[in-house]
Parts: C-alpha cells; structure tokens; sequence
C-alpha cells in the first residue's frame, strides 16, 4: 500500500529554507539591537555587515533571502503610531521609502521597483532590512525606558 504522506526527509528539506531564513534573521535582529543600544542610532549597513563577519553584498544576499521567506511585516509589530512614525525616521531613506511605497500606498515590489528604480529583489531586501532595523530600535527603545 502506498503511503499518501510524503518521507519525513521532505518534508524537512522543504523547512530547511524558512529555518535556515529564521537563524540568519535572528542573527541580523541580534547584530541590528547591539549596535543600535551602543551606537544610539540606525547603524549603517557596513557596520552590520562587520559585526555579522560578512561582506555588505554577502549581507544584502541574506536580506533578500529573508525577505523571501516573507519576515514579519509592520502590521504584526505591536506598536503605537508614535513609536513606529519615531522609529522609521530614524532608518535610512532608501528603506523609508519602500515602507511608503508597501503599506501606505500598496504597492508590489514589482512596482516599488519601477518606481525607486531598483530591481524587485532589491525592494525585498530594503524591506527585510527595514523591519530587522525597527525591531531592533523599539527593542533598545523599549529597555531604555524600562530602565530609565
């Protein structure tokens, strides 16, 4: 009789991706909150790369990889409005922009990337970047205060 249940190997080959994807996003989460807690604002993207041990195009690699496994966006963040308006003024432009472009005016990142002129997979790394990097300050914002 055959079994209508694919082999446990296959299953976990296809897991492997989305785990391999969570670890390097907690890696990049763990990097973003220490340098954000000592440097007291959004790190730039070499300084992560440096504390990771990668190259910035190794680094960007790993963004577009996690933001192809669809990482949390914004509208799972539990944040007040003036916590997250505070938190996206402080990352980079190019990534507040591909915010905008998402979730205020709805677009694809097809369409993020006509409009930035950048490629789509560009768009989804900006956007893995951009959550990674918010997280990271609300969390160091989040201790500040308690301890404060």
């Amino acid at each position: 009789m055959l079994s209508t249940h694919p082999p446990a190997s296959y299953a976990r080959s296809l897991a492997a991706p989305s785990r391999d994807a969570r670890a390097a996003s907690r890696s990049i989460l763990r990097a973003l909150t220490i340098l954000t807690g000592s440097l007291r604002r959004s790190p730039e993207t070499h300084e992560v790369a440096a504390a990771l041990g990668v190259t910035e195009a190794e680094y960007g690699a790993t963004l577009g990889r996690i933001g192809s496994a669809e990482p949390p966006g914004l509208e799972l963040m539990e944040l007040g409005e003036a916590e997250l308006q505070n938190a996206i003024a402080r990352i980079p432009p190019d990534t507040q922009n591909v915010l905008s472009l998402l979730y205020q005016e709805g677009c694809s990142f097809d369409e993020i990337g006509a409009v930035l002129g950048m490629t789509p997979a560009r768009a989804v790394a900006l956007h893995a970047d951009a959550i990674h990097r918010l997280h990271a300050m609300i969390v160091v914002g989040r201790a500040a205060a308690a301890t404060a």
